[in-house]
């Protein structure tokens, strides 16, 4: 009997001694790494789980896809897990909220936009994937080879159109003075 209220005393404190994903630091991940964001983002809710893919693939600063905008500007730099999603979670609103400001111009030339930048985030993503898929086949020995070069001048080339995209939906956004 005792030895039962023992073992159960020493399960309750050591489940109570695990913090929560969310207070993971960032400092010393390896984002780069699909394993270490699978990890992490299997022990979030879906809608976190999302969230931090999102964070680790475009808005991580060490991201070779990294987006070149840092999100979060006014709180500072995500420093753990839990504060890299509640800041693309706010990021992703933001761009919600900014693509309704920019469907009261005129529809015809921010759905063309709109379209545009839908097609250039699938390329970017079925890119990454099959960046992925070549680390996983090759292993180190990827980051050397002509296939990873050609993927990552790619991604270059989508995410320099994509940053064209963004100039103009600036513009179309901005009204006449």
């Amino acid at each position: 009997m005792i030895r039962a209220i023992m073992s159960t005393w020493v399960i309750a404190a050591i489940a109570s001694c695990v913090a929560p994903v969310g207070d993971t630091p960032l400092a010393g991940l390896d984002l780069n790494d699909s394993r270490v964001v699978s990890k992490i983002a299997r022990q979030l809710p879906d809608d976190e789980r999302v969230a931090f893919t999102t964070y680790a693939v475009l808005h991580w600063p060490g991201s070779k896809n990294y987006c070149g905008r840092p999100i979060g500007q006014s709180h500072g730099s995500a420093t753990t897990v839990g504060q890299a999603v509640t800041q693309t979670l706010q990021s992703e609103a933001d761009m919600a909220k900014a693509l309704q400001e920019l469907n009261k111009g005129p529809p015809s030339e921010i759905e063309g936009m709109l379209e545009q930048q839908a097609l250039l985030t699938d390329r970017i993503e079925g890119l990454v994937q099959k960046r992925d898929m070549l680390y996983v086949r090759l292993g180190a020995a990827a980051r050397t080879s002509a296939d990873a070069r050609l993927l990552e001048r790619e991604m270059q080339e989508l995410q320099a159109q994509r940053a064209t995209l963004g100039a103009q939906f600036a513009r179309a956004a901005t009204p006449p003075t």
